[in-house]
């Protein structure tokens, strides 16, 4: 695994608060920082982050709301896009979509293009959105109809739902993928809710539910889908991170954000004024394998899916704060990315119809249900 690991970071998450208007309960941020990080810090972060000598670099909003601060984003984004490092740099937002409005929304879609990248996260139909997500402060009011009136209106070819699929809704897995369909959209990201245990009959009903729908791409490949199965739980890009805090510090990667603030200093690698230390990330990264991988190391070796897969440190760290049984997680995990990567090989990617993507502009695609 250590071969997997990048001197430099390609990837920056930048987490300038850890606020968010809705609460889901397969959120995996502890939120236990109330700071948010000023433009100055940020500016610094991002002019080191940058001078990697990489050709190729990413900058993810992702792990909360970024839309909360609005003017903030935009600076953040502007000044990126101001960068003329001869680079090819992408930004990643993700947001819930209830701030998805009026001047902010305007802003993100006059940029959208291969390289502004907008995720809005659409777990499906109503019933199976609200029973994981509630409006902060007001949890009677449904969190789906409050993020859904600004999805409507959303160019369907602008933006990629992210579909988090969990073991309690998996018997409406089909229902919610046709709601998705039907509604237009045709870039789709299918997670798997990774901090829990899957039960053994929901692992079977979920590969038969990819199973059918793979079916039924198949059968319609002309038409225009870009669905993508590979979790980044289980890819090797958890080693090419790293993460900016609202408390103005680098750290290891995103998933550090699981811990309450005090665990978290031992996952600092530095931060904008002094630069990151990029010694100690290698030797953080070569720690925490050793670490998690000392009893268990022989579970990747046999597996098939080693040159896939990577060696999941994000649910070692939770289950060693929440005081779990890391190895009965980690063979659940194992379980569930076989399913997906299984599955993602038989997905063929295909959104270059300029002509299909002409009427997904114009919402105005739709087909049979699968």
């Amino acid at each position: 695994m250590k071969d997997l690991i990048s001197f430099y970071p390609c990837q920056m998450e930048i987490a300038y608060t850890e606020k968010c208007n809705q609460v889901c309960d397969y959120c995996w941020v502890n939120k236990s920082s109330a700071k948010i990080l000023d433009f100055k810090s940020i500016q610094r972060a991002i002019d080191i982050f940058l001078d990697f000598p990489l050709e190729r670099q990413t900058i993810t909003f992702t792990t909360s709301e970024p839309l909360i601060y609005p003017d903030l984003y935009q600076k953040v984004v502007d000044y990126v896009l101001s960068k003329d490092s001869g680079k090819r740099i992408t930004m990643i937002t993700t947001t819930n979509g209830m701030l998805l409005t009026g001047r902010v929304r305007d802003f993100i879609l006059e940029r959208l293009n291969d390289r502004f990248i907008l995720n809005i996260s659409l777990d499906g139909k109503q019933k199976s959105y609200d029973a994981h997500r509630r409006i902060k402060g007001v949890p009677e009011r449904s969190a789906f109809q409050a993020s859904w009136k600004n999805f409507a209106e959303l160019p369907r070819d602008k933006a990629r739902v992210i579909f988090t699929i969990t073991p309690s809704e998996i018997n409406c897995f089909r229902d919610n993928m046709n709601f998705i369909l039907e509604e237009g959209f045709r870039k789709i990201d299918l997670f798997a809710q990774m901090f829990t245990f899957w039960p053994v009959l929901a692992l079977r009903k979920l590969k038969e539910g990819l199973s059918r729908l793979i079916k039924y791409l198949d059968q319609n490949s002309g038409f225009g889908y870009d669905i993508r199965l590979l979790n980044r739980l289980w890819g090797s890009s958890d080693y090419a991170k790293m993460l900016l805090a609202s408390d103005g510090r680098f750290y290891l990667f995103e998933w550090v954000l699981a811990l309450p603030v005090s665990m978290r200093a031992r996952y600092a690698i530095g931060g904008p004024k002094g630069g990151v230390d990029l010694a100690k990330r290698a030797a953080l990264f070569d720690n925490l394998l050793s670490e998690s991988g000392n009893k268990h190391r022989n579970l990747c070796a046999k597996c098939g899916h080693g040159g896939v897969c990577s060696w999941p440190l994000p649910i070692f760290l939770w289950s060693k704060y929440k005081k779990k049984n890391h190895f009965r997680y980690l063979r659940n995990f194992c379980l569930l990315a076989g399913i997906f990567i299984e599955a993602s090989s038989r997905i063929k990617h295909s959104f270059n119809n300029e002509l299909d993507a002409l009427r997904l502009s114009r919402g105005v695609n739709r087909k049979p249900r699968w």
